[in-house]
């Protein structure tokens, strides 16, 4: 048991099937939380929501939109339960524009974005400093922030133990013994992964280095595009002629596991902007690999340089970032590939680097089967979902009391009563000649028969769902 029955305490909203499918927060919450999860569909208004009782304590959204959710929850008593977001992606649309508005949204210190890595959170700290100084230029007071904690995705490390011997899998995939391998995971497209040319480089300058070696690269992963695989192959003959390149199906979870078993080392140059963490180096971790990555966004966590593999250093074009007009098409343009492609083609690695760090590698296989043990070590450590459940727990305990101050703070009592508009009888009060309320006398006048033929018209009863019963009606 994780602290706080996360099962009592989460209400899982507003998660698509894929996030919960790739990062297992379901089927963590199952193992690790004291139960399944209450659910509650996303989609607003929500009654669920708006109910004053209630048994848990916190709604997940599953993603950084917690403004409909804010505004949603004004039904209730703000105090009565948190808010709890998360990072995925922050370069498109969606998210920019959301954390744009968050300072607007009725969101208070007993709520949370959880960021998945540092740099995550430094995004949404710049991202928020800036609508809040458009507000306060506008005369306005920004909202109170939501808790900004950095917790990272987690996985279920056993997931990634070997399926078989390093013989056996590079028997069954017929590759040499004595072969430096490398592998390569996730998707295929050039513009919302990585730049493979980089990856194709780094390895011919590892060939270069040992022509002694066979070295073979496994590329298992998907492609959305047809065209990728292919232009994939192209690629890697020019820039890689000594490396055999093999593309793997990424929808075959068993080779991916027979894949990870034949490899020597883990190769990810992330160069995208559209993943704040990137589950590769732990999962890489989790097998018992040394890692060589891009010195890139969450990567730059999770990899310890020199200690659990090598982080190769990137560098970003400053000028064409500041484009105004891609800087525009970010922020409001749904067609997210040719962005990304603009974004990402002004992104660079070192591949010599990249390379020079498989060498040493592929030479010291001691320091290979050393950084290994390391790195599972950190995965289990660090990023078993039974650990990183320890740290929403913690922020659930953090949050209640934030709330529970909340609650005994007089100043905030009038937050029970407000809702997100006023009485509609105060609104329109200028609108009739006299209002009848409690205090009014009422009596009844015409008689029962013309009352009930007048209930029979048509245009009463095109109505009779918003009305009383006929029998209430009548009643005298």
């Amino acid at each position: 048991m994780i602290g706080k029955e996360l099962n009592e305490v989460f209400l899982c909203g507003a998660v698509t099937a894929k996030q919960m499918a790739s990062h297992g927060f379901l089927e963590s919450l199952n193992r690790h939380g004291g139960g399944s999860p209450h659910l509650v569909k996303a989609k607003l208004p929500s009654p669920s929501l708006r109910a004053f009782k209630n048994s848990w304590e916190a709604l997940f959204t599953g993603d950084p939109n917690l403004h409909p959710f804010a505004n949603e929850r004004l039904w209730n008593d703000p105090r009565r339960y948190s808010l709890i977001g998360i990072t995925h992606t922050l370069s498109t649309p969606g998210p920019l524009q959301s954390l744009a508005n968050l300072p607007q949204a009725p969101l208070h210190s007993w709520d949370s974005l959880i960021c998945t890595s540092q740099a995550a959170k430094s995004a949404v700290e710049v991202l928020l400093d800036h609508s809040e100084s458009i507000l306060r230029l506008r005369g306005g007071q920004p909202a109170e922030r939501p808790q900004l904690p950095v917790i990272p995705l987690g996985i279920h490390a056993d997931a990634f133990k070997p399926l078989c011997s390093r013989r056996e899998a590079r028997r069954r995939l017929q590759i040499p013994l004595d072969a430096a391998v490398v592998l390569w995971t996730g998707r295929l497209e050039l513009h919302c992964k990585a730049h493979h040319g980089s990856s194709f480089r780094a390895l011919a300058h590892a060939a270069a280095a040992c022509p002694n070696r066979r070295w073979v690269l496994l590329m298992y992963g998907t492609a959305v595009m047809p065209s990728i695989p292919p232009a994939l192959k192209q690629a890697a003959a020019e820039l890689c002629p000594d490396v055999d390149v093999r593309l793997l199906d990424g929808q075959d979870h068993d080779l991916g596991a027979l894949a990870r078993a034949a490899s020597d080392m883990v190769l990810s140059l992330v160069d995208c902007l559209q993943e704040t963490f990137g589950l590769t180096p732990v999962e890489a971790m989790a097998s018992g690999l040394p890692v060589v990555v891009s010195d890139w966004n969450g990567y730059r966590d999770t990899v310890v340089e020199g200690h659990t593999g090598f982080r190769i250093p990137t560098q970003s074009f400053e000028p064409g970032w500041s484009d105004l007009q891609l800087q525009q098409l970010a922020y409001e343009d749904p067609a997210l590939d040719p962005v990304s492609a603009r974004i990402s083609g002004q992104i660079g690695v070192d591949a010599a680097a990249a390379g020079a760090a498989l060498t040493r590698l592929a030479q010291s296989p001691e320091m290979a089967v050393a950084m290994g043990c390391l790195g599972e070590r950190r995965a289990r450590e660090h990023y078993d979902w039974s650990v990183v459940l320890h740290r929403y727990s913690d922020l659930l305990d953090y949050l209640l009391e934030r709330r529970q101050k909340a609650q005994s703070n007089p100043d905030l009592s009038p937050m029970k009563s407000h809702r997100p508009i006023p009485p509609l009888a105060e609104i329109f009060a200028a609108w009739p000649s006299r209002t009848i309320d409690t205090h009014t006398a009422i009596k009844p006048c015409g008689n029962a028969p013309d009352l009930h033929n007048y209930l029979q018209l048509t245009m009463v009863r095109l109505y009779r769902s918003e009305l009383p019963p006929p029998r209430l009606i009548q009643k005298t």
